[in-house]
């Protein structure tokens, strides 16, 4: 098994039967990975692993052990431009109120903002499987609308603000 985390080699688990998010603020310093409901319901630990957003709770190290894996966590997103995009995005419109949820949400935008044509429609669905206490989910979503008007605008070659405009 090589499990590589935002990049770097991780070292073998100890116990198989250890929750990946326990894995990760241990074993590896992500604690951006937050342990918050430990039964998948609120987000809070969602990280990407191979690309895809799970909710590192639900996930043993046993189902990991045999194949090759990639996770990223909230530390290892500024490698992609999308993620360096909607961090701006959530810090610009002050998205969250005292921070707790933030990775989850900002790890369950990613993949969505990475695919290949994201649309602002699309945004309810994508943030679903996080909980937020304290914003009430209007100035993240809005965050994530402007990310996706930034992110559509440097694929199609222009800035954001001509996107917005029309």
């Amino acid at each position: 098994m090589t499990l590589l985390v935002n990049g770097v080699v991780a070292p073998e688990p100890d116990d198989p039967d250890m929750s990946l998010v326990d894995f990760l603020r241990g074993a590896c310093g992500a604690v951006s990975c937050r342990p918050a409901c430990r039964v998948g319901r609120c987000g809070g630990c969602m990280v990407l692993l191979d690309g895809e957003a799970v909710n590192a709770c639900l996930i043993r190290m046993w189902r990991l052990d045999g194949r090759d894996t990639e996770i990223v966590t909230l530390e290892g997103i500024g490698r992609y431009p999308e993620g360096r995009i909607l961090q701006e995005e959530m810090i610009a419109h002050t998205a969250f109120q005292c921070g707790y949820c933030a990775p989850g949400f900002i790890m369950a935008a990613l993949p969505f903002l990475i695919g290949d044509d994201p649309e602002a429609g699309e945004i309810p669905v994508v943030l679903a499987g996080n909980i937020c206490r304290c914003t009430g989910y209007r100035s993240i979503g809005y965050a994530l609308e402007r990310a996706v008007s930034r992110v559509r605008a440097e694929r199609s070659g222009c800035r954001a603000d001509e996107a917005a405009a029309g």
